[in-house]
């Protein structure tokens, strides 16, 4: 007769798989032999090495977010984007080396007073035109008209400033004229040429207003926001600081042109000559 043993309990069973786990976790695993690269053998063709990818064309503007104009963004991205500040890099080189400090320079060598105004007009052959400038009436700022629709059928003195300097110059001008014919119309033009000069004076036109006599409003124009270097260079105008005065006659052709303080023996002609416009036009 065969005996039996008892059978293991459930407790039994545990203890004996946990003592079998742990002592498989503490047997050392054998480290990987390091591999060693291979070389093609003698003869072998070798693959060809895989050229370099071309380089990544430069980024393009992302789309216009819909909480921004697309005025306003483009301008925003074309001041913060590298390329674009590397493309703009010339221009504004020597928009630096010609701008300001060119002009800076000039009036400390000349003080203001580039040349003296002719004695006589200008042949109506041969006269310039007024530019058609964009501008604000000071009595209607949110108007923005055509000088020339202003100036047409009149003879008239068009003053232009970009700073109080000039203003100061032009003032030698004006006040004589406005003595001497008080019946013809002066156009006084305050001109902003850079876009912060813009803003200046969007925001100061209830100061300027105030300033400025209320019987002179309908023909005192700010000029904002406009590209002004065509005209200005049509104008000859060489140096933005100092103030320039135009007799323009009544089809819009500028006759007679002055700058800087006036001069006694440029006012003498500019009564001069404006009489002969006068007595053109009749």
């Amino acid at each position: 007769m065969m005996l039996l043993g008892r059978a293991p309990t459930l407790r039994t069973l545990l203890l004996r798989s946990v003592g079998t786990r742990a002592l498989a976790s503490q047997t050392p695993v054998p480290p990987t032999p390091p591999t060693t690269p291979t070389t093609p053998a003698k003869g072998a063709a070798q693959q060809p090495a895989t050229p370099p990818s071309a380089p990544a064309p430069p980024p393009s503007p992302p789309q216009t977010p819909a909480s921004l104009p697309r005025r306003v963004y483009a301008s925003l991205y074309n001041f913060f984007s590298k390329e674009r500040r590397l493309e703009r890099r010339p221009s504004l080189q020597k928009e630096f080396h010609e701008s300001y400090w060119k002009d800076l320079h000039e009036i400390n060598k000349t003080k203001g007073k580039l040349y003296t105004a002719s004695s006589v007009l200008a042949k109506p052959a041969h006269a310039t035109a007024f530019p058609a400038l964009m501008v604000h009436p000071l009595h209607r700022p949110d108007d923005k008209i055509n000088i020339l629709d202003r100036l047409a059928g009149n003879v008239s003195l068009v003053t232009i400033a970009t700073s109080t300097y000039g203003d100061n110059h032009t003032k030698s001008f004006e006040m004589p004229f406005r003595s001497a014919f008080p019946d013809l119309p002066v156009a006084q033009i305050s001109m902003a040429d850079t876009p912060a000069k813009s803003w200046v004076l969007r925001v100061n036109m209830r100061y300027t207003a105030a300033k400025v006599p209320k019987a002179v409003h309908p023909w005192y124009f700010v000029s904002m926001f406009e590209d002004v270097d065509p005209p200005l260079k049509h104008l000859a105008i060489t140096n933005r600081y100092i103030g320039w005065v135009y007799l323009v006659d009544a089809k819009g052709r500028v006759r007679w042109r002055a700058h800087g303080i006036a001069e006694a023996a440029e006012l003498e002609a500019l009564g001069r000559c404006t009489q002969e416009l006068l007595n053109e036009s009749q």
